[in-house]
């Protein structure tokens, strides 16, 4: 059976979020490139969601966050910003058409200012974006330290300490978190390193069993 790696955003649900770049080209070429797309990110998503996790790689990214509550969204967002930011207020659209249609212009954006900055033209990003939602009782610490262990995993660092593009500093050392509306899973997952680390280890391959399908992200 075919696995749905495009679950529907909805209100109050956790997900796992992928995305990764189109053809050789890299999504972020140097600090300015990763520093652009967590602003951006703060200005598509703060009202939208709360980010338990994140990790930016050379080629590709993923972000665990859960969905505000709708009533909390609209009290929030900006009409002006965009036709479909009018549409969810007036609930002529659905709060996953809307966040599908943030993330189609955070892409658009981001890319253009790449392309801009860097003297590129194309397509940065995927089409189809992964978002895969998860039981936070099950699976929020495993994929939180699955994020975090990422770089290692593709051999872009050799520690967690030295990969400054993810939420790792934000858990372990308690530094300020580049992403607005960061929250901290302490009921989920371990504050010390090292107890962290093993956590991590403990658990087999990166495996989420959804209706009796397994999936993997890399």
């Amino acid at each position: 059976m075919k696995v749905d790696y495009w679950h529907n955003f909805q209100e109050g649900l956790f997900y796992h979020i992928y995305n990764h770049s189109s053809g050789e080209k890299n999504l972020f070429g140097n600090d300015h490139d990763y520093q652009d797309f967590l602003a951006k990110y703060n200005r598509y998503f703060s009202t939208l969601f709360d980010t338990y996790a994140y990790c930016l790689m050379p080629n590709h990214f993923h972000l665990i966050v859960q969905v505000r509550k709708k009533e909390m969204i609209l009290a929030q967002i900006n009409t002006a910003e965009s036709s479909a930011s009018l549409a969810l207020y007036h609930n002529q659209t659905s709060l996953n058409e809307y966040i599908q249609d943030q993330f189609r212009r955070y892409f658009s954006s981001y890319t253009l200012a790449y392309n801009h900055r860097n003297k590129t033209r194309g397509q940065l990003f995927l089409k189809r974006m992964k978002r895969i939602s998860f039981d936070p009782d099950a699976k929020l610490a495993y994929l939180i330290c699955y994020a975090h262990h990422n770089p290692i995993h593709h051999r872009f660092a050799k520690s967690y300490e030295i990969w400054k593009y993810s939420s790792y500093q934000f858990y372990c050392h308690n530094e300020p978190a580049a992403i607005e509306n960061m929250k901290r899973a302490d009921e989920f997952i371990s504050r010390d390193a090292e107890r962290m680390h093993h956590q991590f280890r403990m658990d087999r391959a990166y495996e989420v069993h959804t209706n009796g399908d397994s999936y993997t992200l890399e």
